[in-house]
């Protein structure tokens, strides 16, 4: 595959800080899907609110602390949902969260004093960080809707090993291009490995962890060529952004092979 000079794969940021932040937020989801709920919503918030921290400024939001403020409303509405309506149709009242979170961005716009400067920008940032934000509620909606334990670890076995490749390779200009193709394997061998040890379901665990890799994967693709992205706390957020957007991914291959 051939690159032109503003597609340079060995251009784009995923820094040392990045890595830790996804192997960090993975295991925290992790050992929060052997305990209860509570802890694996706190879970959630604490990686939520890395995100919200670090979001505006890797996305360049034209008023990041306002940007910040919004996700973060955004972070309380996402928590509070996935524990108080985990048995009556999560995902439908994520949705209202998700829409809380809309209305207080499109209220800051309001608040900010003219000319209102990339307004497109600044509500396009938040909006995304909201999707994000939602996609980390699915690891607890695949818990209590399938008892998705393992195929919730193989996931973000995934995405944690996809962010190894990334993180080994990104700099080379010849080898950048093999990541995800790597982490795809990588995450297939943890998937099975996980199917193979505990017995359960094999192509679900496969497809997710493969699939939680190639979301990493695109979220760093897409972001990580950004200028803010050299920073630290947008390089946090980066870490932190796939594996809470990888969230939708085991509930879909769980829903797909399980329902």
């Amino acid at each position: 595959m051939r690159h032109g000079p503003d597609d340079d794969p060995s251009r784009r940021q995923f820094s040392a800080l990045s890595l830790v932040a996804t192997l960090v937020s993975a295991g925290l989801i992790a050992l929060g899907t052997y305990a209860e709920d509570l802890t694996l919503t706190l879970a959630l918030v604490v990686c939520g609110a890395a995100l919200a921290w670090g979001w505006p400024v890797l996305t360049d939001a034209p008023s990041p602390r306002g940007s910040s403020w919004v996700l973060t409303v955004g972070v309380a509405a996402v928590g509070i949902v996935t524990m108080t309506a985990r048995d009556q149709g999560g995902p439908r009242w994520l949705a209202s969260a998700l829409a809380i979170g809309l209305a207080v961005a499109f209220l800051h716009e309001l608040l900010r004093p003219p000319p209102r400067a990339r307004l497109v920008a600044s509500i396009s940032s938040a909006a995304l960080g909201l999707i994000v934000l939602g996609g980390g509620s699915f690891y607890l909606e695949s818990l209590v809707d399938f008892a998705g334990r393992r195929v919730v670890l193989a996931a973000l076995a995934g995405v944690a090993l996809g962010a190894v490749a990334d993180a080994a390779l990104h700099r080379s200009r010849g080898l950048a291009e093999w990541a995800l193709p790597i982490g795809l394997v990588l995450g297939g061998a943890a998937g099975f490995g996980i199917a193979q040890a505990t017995g359960v379901q094999w192509n679900v665990v496969l497809v997710a962890a493969m699939a939680a890799a190639a979301v990493g994967h695109g979220v760093r693709w897409l972001l990580g060529s950004l200028p803010g992205a050299v920073e630290a706390p947008a390089a946090i957020a980066l870490g932190v952004g796939p594996v809470l957007l990888a969230g939708i991914v085991p509930y879909a291959a769980l829903w797909v092979f399980v329902r």
